[in-house]
């Protein structure tokens, strides 16, 4: 009976063996060169996010005539590189806006809460300390507790603790400010994103030569809803940290607690760390409201509580649901191992790197290869 597989002869085993190497050795070295190149590559992945934000808007401002009339197009259209244009400046003179309102104050209250920040540890430690004899005379308490002794020494370690965060923050906080502040970076993701928005179709066509013909559409495809994931991610942000940013300041200044601009600044910073960031933003804003009264440190508490809870249930899902659809593991997942490999940078930018890839598993799940399908 003669054999049914097909044998392979020596010379297609070698062959095959060669192209594996090869492959394997240009995988390495693309890995290596990313990893030499990551502060670039995550300044062309960032520009990529803004192109995609902006081409929506773009596009509508170069949209066809609503009509014609008498053979005269009825209504103005601005063509594509002036579009451009327009929509980039009205971006860098928000940016410089909302820079020049928010930043001063928010500088003068990190200044001020630096120099205050022992002063508050020791109103906290003494409130700890008189908490006893606040206390109702009727109020049952078990003999040889030592309440003020004891929240005292929670406190103490509680502040030594905040203090020594505070201080990585700031270091943290100063590395993101001159991040943000060096004018290369900025004017080099402002070309590169008004580059991709002005020629996207010339860079899409110009990578799309390179594949077979019979790929070509669906590549588009899958690049296209990459794209609209990623700038509805973008504009999901921020209006998120807008919201929150904007709800948080009109509740602490409502409250009286001292900061409310830098405080509310870090709730709208912290809006764009997924799960993690908005939780660790009312740490400081509960510390910094604790200086006043207990009270107004609970009420502080309950803002923030009531802010997640309508975030989690009515402003997120209403927001970011057309714009990114994730699960909640796959956005845990992609949160954990951003960090982990880039730390705040790889957190922030996870959520959207998890949406492009949800695109093409999602596309590979529901049309699979024409290969596949031929086999």
């Amino acid at each position: 009976m003669p054999d049914s597989h097909p044998q392979v002869s020596e010379a297609s085993l070698w062959r095959i063996a060669y192209r594996t190497v090869l492959l394997v050795a240009a995988l390495a070295g693309a890995t290596l060169i990313a990893i030499q190149l990551q502060g670039v590559i995550i300044q062309i992945f960032l520009a990529t996010i803004v192109a995609c934000g902006m081409s929506p808007i773009v596009d509508w401002m170069c949209r066809p005539p609503d009509r014609i009339r008498g053979g005269v197009v009825v209504g103005w259209r601005p063509s594509r590189s002036v579009a451009v244009l327009l929509v980039y400046a009205v971006l860098v003179a928000g940016v410089i806006s909302i820079a020049a309102t928010v930043i001063p104050p928010a500088a003068r209250d990190v200044r001020d809460l630096t120099r205050k920040l022992p002063e508050t540890g020791r109103m906290v430690a003494a409130w700890a300390t008189n908490l006893p004899n606040d206390l109702p005379a009727d109020m049952p308490v078990p003999p040889g507790l030592d309440v003020g002794r004891g929240l005292s020494q929670v406190l103490d370690t509680v502040m030594s603790q905040v203090t020594s965060i505070v201080g990585q923050a700031l270091v943290v906080v100063q590395y993101a400010v001159g991040f943000l502040s060096g004018a290369l970076n900025g004017v080099f993701v402002l070309i590169l994103a008004l580059y991709f928005t002005s020629d996207a179709h010339r860079i899409i066509g110009f990578a799309m030569s390179f594949l077979a013909p019979a790929r070509r559409p669906r590549t588009q495809r899958i690049l296209g809803h990459i794209g609209e994931r990623l700038g509805g991610w973008l504009r999901g942000q921020v209006l998120l940290s807008l919201i929150i940013g904007g709800i948080c300041l009109v509740g602490l200044l409502a409250l009286g607690v001292p900061y409310a601009v830098l405080l509310a600044l870090v709730a709208a910073i912290g809006e764009a760390v997924p799960m993690v960031g908005p939780v660790f933003s009312a740490v400081p804003a509960v510390l910094v409201a604790l200086s006043v009264s207990p009270t107004t440190a609970l009420l502080t508490l309950g803002l923030y509580v009531i802010v997640q809870q309508l975030e989690n249930y009515l402003i997120v899902p209403r927001v970011m649901e057309r714009a990114v659809s994730i699960d909640p593991l796959a956005v845990i997942l992609a949160l954990l191992i951003g960090s982990e490999l880039m730390g705040i940078t790889g957190a922030v930018l996870s959520v959207p790197v998890a949406a492009g890839i949800a695109v093409m598993l999602d596309e590979i799940r529901r049309d699979p290869e024409p290969a596949d399908r031929d086999s």
